[in-house]
Order: structure tokens, then sequence, then C-alpha cells
């Protein structure tokens, strides 16, 4: 389920309860709907397409404090992170290394994530707000969403500001702010480490050709979510 706009966050790795990735422009982004663009092929060879200075990405205009960048290209998954073509569920980890999202570990799983279109809330690119994953077959057909809640841990749950001293009498003049005096804890927004890393569990799906990783902006409040992992699958 969608997190809440206001909802509080703690500061924790993704469970393999929760899961969603989505990301708004900061401030904009001049990019194509992926189903427009085409697979990169300089992105494809001995680098994997997983280079972090190799292109095929774009920065938000206006990325804010932190940001992920936003794949122009479907990218291939490391040779070295071979697709099991038998088992029914994958585990897929990722890394944040310079602002992009990077599959570093894939296992197999004896048992695939259910999931049906049916009574489920769909999650869509410019409109839904969170983080998810989910895939997509060769002509573009939605098979398997699920969204998980702060994989990369952008809130953090700490402390507010200490209660103030009331003033000594002869400056008291009565009048108080309106605003809470303890603060308690609070959600706090902090950027994600480089090199933290989360996992998505998928089911593997033979008819399925793209992953993709959704996710709200970094920085500033959620809002709508933007493509920022695009791989091939199989």
């Amino acid at each position: 389920m969608l997190r809440p706009l206001t909802s509080t966050a703690f500061f924790a790795f993704v469970t393999l309860s929760a899961f969603s990735i989505g990301g708004s422009a900061c401030g904009g982004f001049a990019l194509s709907d992926p189903a427009s663009a085409s697979v990169d092929g300089a992105t494809l060879g001995s680098d994997s397409g997983n280079s972090l200075r190799d292109g095929g990405y774009t920065t938000p205009n206006d990325a804010g404090a932190c940001w992920l960048d936003r794949p122009t290209a479907l990218r291939l998954i490391p040779p070295e992170l071979p697709w099991p073509s038998t088992t029914p569920g994958l585990r897929v980890s990722f890394q944040l290394l310079d602002h992009k999202l990077v599959p570093v570990a894939l296992r197999a799983e004896g048992v695939a994530p259910a999931w049906t279109s049916k009574d489920t809330q769909i999650f869509e690119e410019g409109k839904t707000s969170g983080f998810w994953v989910e895939l997509r077959s060769k002509n573009g057909t939605l098979l398997y969403q699920r969204n998980y809640f702060d994989p990369l841990g952008t809130r953090l749950e700490a402390p507010g500001a200490p209660k103030p001293a009331p003033p000594p009498p002869e400056l008291d003049s009565g009048f108080r702010d309106p605003a809470p005096t303890d603060a308690g804890f609070q959600n706090v927004p902090v950027c994600p480490r480089d090199g933290a890393e989360f996992f998505v569990e998928i089911p593997n799906d033979p008819a399925a050709t793209e992953l993709r990783l959704y996710s709200d902006p970094l920085s500033g409040p959620p809002s709508s979510a933007s493509l920022v992992g695009w791989f091939k699958a199989n």
C-alpha cells in the first residue's frame, strides 16, 4: 500500500513485506517515456550497461540536496549476475552509486511473490507517490508490481528541538509561541548514503523482458514517482 504523504518513517532496511519505488521530478526531467526509448547499444557492451560515467542517464534540472538520476535507455544486468531460468522467484539487490541504482546481487528464491491486477491498486508513473518495482512484457503489458516503504532510508526518526527555557520573570511578557514547546521525536529527511543497498523480490516470469524501479524525489515532500531504474529481464 502507498505510504501516506505525512507518514512517519524509520531509517530501516527493506523487509519482505514492504516495497515500492517511485520518484517524481525534484525540479523537472527532459526525458521521454521508457516505452518510446530504445536499448542503448553503447551501454550494453562489456561494461554491462552499469558504468556510472557512460551516459544513458539524466539528472533532474533542480535536483535539490539529493536525487536519483533517471535512465534514458534499457540496461543489462551484469553478466556476473546470471538470471536463473527455472527458479520460481528472484531477489535482486541494488546499490546506490553516484546517484544511480545499480544491480549488485541476484539470488534465486523457491517461492514467487503472488500478485494479480484484479482488485489491486495499480501504481502509475507521474500519478502515484511511493517506491515500487514492476515487471513488463515485450509489448509493455504489466506483469507484476510491488511497493516498498522508503528502501533507501530517506526519513529518520530523531529527537526534536529541546523545550526552551522560560524567560526570567522580569522579562516575561506573558506571550507564548503557539507552536509546541516540546517537539519530541520528529520525522527528519536525510539523504541516503552512497553505497546504500536494498533488495526487491519478483517472480521469475519468462514473459518479463523489463524490470523497472520507480521512486519519489529524494529531496522535498513525497510527490508523484518517476522511473529511476530500467533493466533488461531474463
